[in-house]
């Protein structure tokens, strides 16, 4: 059980001693079922997180990343009571949101966006793990990868920045395939580590990456308000709809 910002807690989930080995395998862009006991009346909660770890762990653990919604119960619940050592049950991950989704056909030769804004860095942060572990272990194929991938955060501050060192260190491993771009909406007089104060838009996306169009597949991930505006704007730029792919927090 990690903190990874002021509202954002990793939980990281292993098998059960003298039960598993391992855990099904999953890709990057999944959710894991999780059923939340709520008291000692099994009065329980069903709720799916995005998995934000990489999927090449040899089905050692699985990694949510659970932002505390007042209102949650399920979010509350899981950040004021759930603690190391405590057996919690979940389904196999499931969801065809991601990457290793797309058909032959829609896998481009050149650009991969991930645009992300909030806690829907989660399931993309998996994608960035998926993307850079390939190009060290040298599978890089064009066929397959793109040849460059853009990353696109927006969030409140550094406060509420989840992850910033962790993706620094993918992006210094990916031997200058990433490029990175982190907007704050409100930073705060000593923030530092961001681009841009302004909220996120396809004009400052079209600015960012001059040449996206036909050749890229992009990624969105956050509020229902963000995704619709970005993918407007994205197909306005030139992005074909069929090469915009969304999952909404």
């Amino acid at each position: 059980k990690i903190q990874e910002a002021v509202n954002v807690v990793s939980f990281y989930f292993e098998p059960v001693p003298g039960e598993k080995d391992t855990l099904p395998p999953f890709h990057a862009g999944q959710h894991l079922p999780v059923t939340i006991r709520l008291d000692a009346h099994c009065h329980t909660l069903e709720r799916s997180y995005s998995l934000s770890n990489s999927p090449n762990n040899d089905n050692q653990y699985y990694r949510i990343s659970v932002k505390r919604d007042p209102f949650g119960a399920g979010s509350k619940f899981l950040h004021d009571h759930v603690q190391v050592g405590d057996i919690l049950t979940v389904r196999s991950p499931a969801g065809d949101f991601g990457y290793k989704s797309l058909s032959p056909q829609q896998v481009p030769q050149k650009t991969l966006v991930l645009i992300s804004s909030g806690i829907g860095i989660t399931p993309l942060l998996s994608t960035l793990h998926n993307y850079v572990e390939n190009i060290r272990k040298d599978n890089y194929e064009s066929s397959a990868m793109a040849d460059r991938l853009y990353w696109i955060y927006s969030t409140t501050d550094s406060s509420h920045h989840p992850f910033q060192e962790e993706v620094e260190r993918l992006v210094g491993m990916a031997k200058g395939k990433v490029k990175t771009h982190i907007a704050y909406t409100r930073p705060k007089q000593h923030d530092s580590g961001y681009d841009s104060a302004v909220r996120l838009n396809s004009s400052q996306i079209n600015t960012l990456i001059p040449d996206l169009g036909m050749d890229a597949n992009v990624f969105l991930c956050g509020s229902l308000n963000f995704i619709e505006d970005m993918r407007v704007g994205l197909e306005e730029i030139g992005v074909p709809a069929s090469q915009i792919h969304s999952e909404d927090f």
